[in-house]
């Protein structure tokens, strides 16, 4: 019998058609009927998501942990059991410390998070937090404050388009640069499409991305390229921002960023003569410095002082921050606030990083270690919390060694699972009943499981139904009918849950009346798109422009003269997804050692070539590693994968590592040094 479900993997959701057989899951390919995912090429984890839903270390049912924390010895026990105990504890605990002292914090995927956060809520804690604490928030905080909206580019229109971060290329944009739209790539990596496609490539060194995106605009100012008129009716900020850019000339770029002035100059004189400018920015590579999110509002500011922004041919607005861009609906909007007003000074992150707390509904969960530190976080309770997403890694290992308590649901016994007080199963995409979005959320369906949960795992909802129903905390539409909680994730879509049920397939979310800033005004403080961020100002210790500091800056280069850039995802990590796949066999087959990326010259100067064992070192650690090259490579970078257990490269970034505006690691700028062991 052939059944329809999603990928369990990633996020993605690619669509598929699986062959079942007595409750055994035969074989699956990629669905492409009307409506669904276009997936027929499945990647290397979806064909092998079979073997990831029956991987050896499944968890099968509650445990409860016998032996030290990170020991990794458990007893089984019943749900009843696991559901008693834990409701105890936290109730405990927040009459004991107050609700706050306990954090929940959702890993990955995201379907559950409006749930998590619901339960958060009415437990009484400020402090739900996610994984998205260092993934694409803290682009949503840069939308925030220049423009307060989301917008996509127009590539139909374009007269010329700027990527940054990104070396592959969806369709649309390939087709704008066919029909003759000229085309920059911002990124210091190499790839095939970059090569074929770009007019220009500019190859910056890691985290100097502001640097180049000032020098670019003060050649559109003193070319006379800008849109006065745009820019006196529309942008804030302006004089002090065009100040700034005249401190970066072409030749204090070149010194910055490594690019020769004489390539910025003909960038820019590219973007002046062919706009309007359309912007493709690659957040997670711009996000992941520690001037990450000034990164992304630089870029952006390019839009503006051109007077593309809103027209045709620039970025067009698609939708404001609140909603998933086809409807306010509760379904991708509830994150972004609570179901309640709610008092934030005890939420973690609010002192370190006050700006990331005024502008987003939840904890800044790199925070958690010094929270526990002072002794005002004392639990968490997670759905999928994985250590190895954090810098110092091995310091938030030893984090959870010092809680009063800790709860991880997951779907294998991951090391972070090792650590916790009570482990529960949970079931994966293909054994649960689900709204779905495909088609990046702009149609939904309800999600039929193909196959019965291996041993007693249970739906992320589920559990925390039984949770909050055992506690009372009196949120009827998670403790009542699964189906309440569906009707209230469709609000606002113009779908009802009948409509669902009935065409047994996805539906289209009616879209939303896009906005229109430039006749009815931004979203942000002063009603323009703000240069200069009128959120940021009231913070003496940030910048309200974009500022820009060498993310390497204080560290000694003599010393660690190369660049480490850690889990930056390219072609070679098809099959990798942070360290969900690593304990599959099949897959992890595909690269099964860990191993750092290094530029042939790099390599050759080294003395060092692919298949040795190295000591890749920062200031903060030292791993040992094997050696793969990799010519794509800018001179002086190397990379490696984040994930690995036996060689984690996330041990090697400090905790402290962090953006000043967003509490985001600075992942993809570390200095370091290669030995041959």
């Amino acid at each position: 019998m052939k059944k329809i479900s999603t990928c369990p993997v990633c996020s993605r959701r690619c669509t598929m058609e699986i062959e079942v057989e007595n409750g055994q899951m035969l074989s699956l390919r990629g669905k492409n009927d009307e409506g669904f995912e276009h997936c027929s090429a499945l990647c290397p984890k979806g064909i092998r998501a079979i073997e990831y839903r029956n991987r050896p270390d499944r968890i099968l049912s509650p445990l409860r942990r016998v032996g030290e924390r990170g020991e990794g010895k458990f007893e089984e026990i019943s749900w009843d059991e696991a559901i008693e105990e834990i409701s105890q504890k936290l109730l405990t605990l927040r009459e004991e410390r107050g609700a706050s002292s306990v954090a929940f914090f959702a890993g990955y995927t995201k379907w559950f998070r409006p749930l998590l956060q619901r339960f958060a809520a009415y437990f009484g804690s400020v402090n739900y937090g996610t994984e998205s604490s260092s993934c694409q928030r803290s682009a949503i905080m840069a939308n925030i404050c220049d423009t307060g909206l989301q917008a996509a580019p127009d590539y139909e229109n374009a007269g010329v388009i700027l990527a940054t971060a990104r070396r592959r290329f969806q369709p649309p944009l390939k087709a704008a640069v066919k029909r003759g739209a000229k085309f920059i790539v911002v990124d210091c990596g190499e790839s095939p499409e970059i090569k074929s496609l770009a007019t220009v490539h500019l190859r910056p060194r890691p985290g100097t991305d502001i640097a180049l995106a000032y020098a670019i605009a003060r050649e559109l100012i003193i070319s006379g390229k800008v849109d006065e008129d745009y820019i006196s009716r529309h942008v804030h900020g302006y004089e002090a921002y065009a100040r700034r850019a005249m401190e970066y000339s072409p030749e204090v770029a070149e010194a910055l960023t490594g690019i020769p002035a004489k390539d910025i100059v003909t960038a820019a004189g590219i973007i002046g003569e062919n706009l309007p400018l359309s912007i493709f920015e690659g957040f997670t590579g711009l996000i992941h410095h520690r001037n990450g999110m000034q990164a992304v509002r630089a870029w952006e500011a390019l839009g503006a002082i051109t007077g593309s922004y809103g027209r045709p041919g620039g970025n067009m607005p698609v939708a404001r921050l609140r909603c998933d861009g086809y409807g306010e609906s509760n379904f991708r909007s509830f994150e972004l606030s609570h179901p309640f007003e709610m008092d934030r000074s005890e939420r973690i992150g609010s002192e370190r990083f006050p700006l990331w707390s005024a502008l987003l509904d939840e904890c800044q969960a790199m925070d958690f270690p010094a929270a526990a530190e002072n002794g005002t976080l004392r639990a968490i309770f997670a759905l999928g919390m994985n250590a190895r997403m954090f810098p110092n890694s091995e310091g938030i290992f030893e984090m959870l060694k010092k809680l009063d308590f800790f709860v991880n649901c997951d779907v294998f016994l991951s090391d972070t699972c090792r650590y916790a007080d009570i482990v529960l199963p949970a079931a994966v995409s293909f054994e649960r009943r689900q709204l779905a979005t495909v088609k990046f959320d702009s149609m939904v369906y309800l999600q039929e499981p193909v196959v019965e949960p291996l041993g007693l795992a249970r739906s992320d909802h589920e559990i925390l139904a039984m949770l909050s129903r055992k506690m009372g905390l009196g949120d009827e539409i998670l403790e009542g009918e699964r189906e309440k909680v569906w009707e209230f994730l469709l609000s606002g879509t113009g779908i009802s849950l009948d409509e669902l049920k009935e065409r047994g397939r996805p539906v289209a979310i009616p879209p939303v009346k896009k906005p229109l800033p430039l006749e009815e005004g931004f979203p942000t403080p002063s009603g323009k798109f703000e240069l200069s961020s009128l959120h940021i100002a009231p913070f003496a210790h940030l910048d309200p422009l974009p500022d820009f500091f060498d993310p390497l800056g204080d560290q000694d280069r003599e010393a660690y003269p190369l660049c480490l850039m850690a889990g930056v995802r390219t072609e070679r990590y098809g099959h990798a997804l942070h360290c969900r796949t690593h304990t599959v066999p099949e897959i992890r087959a595909l690269r099964p050692e860990a191993a750092v990326d290094v530029h042939p010259e790099d390599a050759e100067a080294l003395g060092i070539s692919k298949g040795d064992r190295v000591s890749l070192e920062s200031p903060w650690g030292a791993i040992e590693v094997g050696v793969d090259i990799d010519d794509g490579l800018l001179r002086g970078c190397v990379n490696m994968y984040h994930g690995y257990s036996e060689a984690d490269v996330n041990t090697l970034i400090p905790a402290h590592y962090l953006d000043p505006n967003s509490g985001f690691p600075g992942y993809k700028a570390i200095a370091c040094r290669i030995r041959k062991v």
